[in-house]
């Protein structure tokens, strides 16, 4: 929630951006992908916003303060809704989050990328493989099985 757009605006494709969890006061690498820079520029040649705000800016600053977590799920499920998208559950950013990780990890276990759980678990600054186990429960489980062992 803290990325401004001058953080992104400039970036082209294959940049790396270093981030600091708020959470957990560590360090996470961002590789921009061409997607994700075209969004970025499309939006921004959109909103023309001031370069120094938020991206994702509370009503109340005007691009001068952050969204809170609970303004940001509160706009996601009101989207969804207006869209007549269904979903499964509560939408929450942590929601958003973890479907990234579980849907990254099935594709790699499904291209034959068996360590595409260890690659995810370390991408997301996960301390351990089985933190990510721990954190995506039984969508995990289920992909453990695609390992055939012999």
């Amino acid at each position: 929630m803290s990325l401004r757009w001058k953080d992104v605006v400039n970036l082209h494709d294959g940049d790396d951006m270093v981030v600091r969890e708020r959470k957990t006061n560590k360090l996470r690498l961002i590789r921009i992908t061409h997607k994700v820079r075209t969004i970025v520029s499309t939006v921004y040649n959109i909103l023309d916003p001031n370069p120094s705000h938020f991206i994702f800016t509370s009503n109340k600053g005007k691009g001068l303060s952050p969204m809170s977590v609970q303004n940001f799920n509160l706009r996601l499920r009101t989207t969804l809704d207006q869209y007549g998208i269904r979903v499964k559950g509560n939408p929450s950013s942590h929601c958003l989050r973890k479907t990234f990780v579980v849907q990254s990890i099935r594709r790699g276990f499904q291209s034959g990328d068996h360590l595409s759980l260890v690659k995810v678990s370390h991408l997301i600054n996960h301390s351990s493989v089985s933190q990510t186990v721990k954190y995506t429960n039984y969508e995990t489980m289920e992909m453990m099985d695609l390992y055939e062992l012999d």
